[in-house]
């Protein structure tokens, strides 16, 4: 059996009901419409994508994104600070630990 791993690149933004398949992968600022079925990947990121066979529907201005500042960092929804205990409490493998440094 082999395993493919589904990559979600930073700022991803999916809407209910939005179905991906596995191996999928995601490039950054990629933002999924409702109800969608994704089934192909969309690895240089940066676009709208949506519809049932998973079509391009825009492409974003990389020169235009202005990323958000926040006083704490969080990975997903957790704090950076709080990372590291969380991980070994819940995550089933370290490999999300591999290059995790709690500063």
């Amino acid at each position: 059996m082999v395993l493919k791993e589904t990559i979600i690149g930073d700022y991803c933004w999916f809407f209910s009901s939005s179905i991906v398949h596995v191996g999928v992968v995601f490039g950054s600022r990629t933002i999924v419409r409702a109800d969608a079925v994704v089934t192909k990947s969309f690895p240089d990121g940066y676009c709208v994508i949506g519809a049932n066979s998973t079509k391009l529907i825009k492409e974003l201005d990389k020169e235009k994104f202005v990323p958000t500042k926040y006083s704490e960092e969080y990975y997903g929804f957790v704090p950076k600070k709080g990372f590291g205990k969380f991980a070994k409490k819940y995550l089933k493998t370290n490999m999300y630990l591999s290059n995790y440094s709690e500063s």
